[in-house]
């Protein structure tokens, strides 16, 4: 039985194999992996971390762009939850995660949470495993689900500038961010992401 850090080096592994097929027939190559996972909370970190994050490298190298929750040291992204009741369209109707809420550390320093790109997390509808869709509210919404969110805005991005990469993405993602408060006691928690704006900025 292989364990998970196991099975996505195996996967990273074929996606980079599976490009070269693709370049040798002229065809587009995959430029994006998401992968939703806090590595160091697997079972089998300590034996295969190190594998993981060579062939996650080896990916960049190969022009892949890799998103996953590891990045912390390089980008500053927090999950936050829509306000049920509120506008999901409005920066004014999310709250920092759960995690967050009351850790006064968070709040502390306004010019690192003017770095903090905010992802939406629960209360969201994300598509489903069995070609539907699915409402999550009070459950889940964690730093695994900013991943997939971004790697999908980063990816519609890419369909209007091919050759953007991640770094220069997550530039203007924050660039072009919503201030953004706790709906419930007004305070402020960072940036929330505007994949319209994003857009826009990117045509310019």
């Amino acid at each position: 039985m292989l364990f998970q850090i196991e099975q996505s080096v195996l996967q990273v592994q074929k996606i980079i194999q599976q490009n070269k097929i693709l370049k040798e027939n002229n065809q587009p190559p995959i430029s994006i992996i998401s992968i939703s996972c806090g590595f160091d909370c697997l079972p089998d970190y300590k034996k295969n971390g190190a594998k993981l994050s060579k062939i996650i490298q080896l990916a960049k190298d190969e022009g892949i762009a890799v998103i996953t929750c590891e990045d912390k040291s390089a980008y500053r992204i927090y999950p936050v939850n829509a306000n049920p009741s509120g506008d999901i369209n409005s920066s004014q109707d999310y709250r920092i995660w759960d995690a967050f809420k009351d850790d006064d550390e968070y709040y502390k320093d306004e010019e690192i949470l003017d770095q903090t790109l905010l992802i939406p997390g629960q209360h969201r509808t994300t598509a489903g495993m069995h070609n539907d869709y699915r409402y999550d509210g009070s459950v889940g919404g964690g730093q695994s689900w900013t991943i997939p969110y971004l790697a999908g805005v980063f990816a519609q991005a890419k369909q209007v500038r091919p050759d953007i990469t991640f770094d220069e993405f997550y530039k203007i993602a924050l660039e072009t961010a919503d201030k953004c408060y706790n709906y419930d006691d007004k305070r402020y928690i960072g940036k929330l992401i505007n994949p319209v704006k994003i857009i826009q900025a990117i045509k310019l």
